[in-house]
């Protein structure tokens, strides 16, 4: 906000009720102030800042309120001014350890949030469930789990294999690799899967499809390798 001729402490306080408008209200019907959102100092003809993150953190229609000391008479310019008030987003890179650290924080009760550990003994690490979907602080396994299925196209019979994805793998930093043997005893995975399709769940979260033709093998396994980089 831009200050004409105020001087001294501005403090800004969250207004809870934001049905009010310009024309209808008055000193008689001052609507009652808030939280303290923030305070700064103005000097007269320069720009003031206060950070209201705390208070603008979605979509739609915040109310606040500007207060000065009693003893302070000054002022600040309107929207109707020459330099109304501006509200400045900017935005920050979050880094994946973030990322999984703001997932972390939506389970208050998850006592071991390591990525390797399993706290709700369901057999997946918080790592996987955090992949592919899952709750850290419940039994869900068996819902988020990846299943397969067998199918013929175009002459060839294949073994599918189907798992969720995050949408934003990317910018996450989750990686997703399906891989196959046609034994366990060698230890020996390759990578040579196809991806032949994808459906968006829901905001979050795709389905995805790997497959494997089946000619000529007597046996396959299939696994997901999951991976979240630094």
């Amino acid at each position: 906000m831009h200050s004409i001729s105020q001087n001294g402490q501005i403090d800004f306080h969250r207004i809870s009720d934001s049905s009010w408008t310009e024309d209808t209200l008055t000193w008689n019907n001052l609507l009652p102030l808030g939280a303290l959102i923030g305070s700064a100092q103005a000097t007269s003809n320069t720009w003031t800042e206060i950070d209201v993150s705390s208070m603008v953190t979605s979509n739609g229609v915040y109310s606040a309120a500007i207060q000065t000391p009693v003893d302070s008479l000054g002022e600040l310019s309107s929207k109707e001014g020459g330099m109304p008030p501006v509200l400045e987003i900017g935005t920050i890179a979050l880094t994946p350890s973030q990322l999984y650290t703001d997932w972390v924080g939506t389970y208050p009760a998850l006592s071991d949030t390591n990525t390797l550990s399993d706290p709700d003994g369901d057999l997946l690490a918080n790592l996987a469930e955090y992949a592919l979907g899952g709750n850290p602080t419940s039994n869900d396994a068996a819902s988020i789990l990846p299943f397969h299925t067998m199918g013929e196209s175009l002459g060839t019979n294949w073994f599918n294999y189907i798992y969720t994805r995050h949408r934003d793998a990317a910018l996450r930093k989750l990686t997703y690799e399906v891989q196959s043997t046609t034994n366990l005893v060698s230890n020996i995975w390759t990578n040579d899967t196809q991806e032949v399709g994808s459906a968006i769940i829901d905001a979050n979260f795709e389905i995805v499809t790997n497959r494997v033709p089946t000619t000529g093998k007597a046996q396959q396994f299939l696994k997901l390798e999951l991976g979240l980089e630094d």
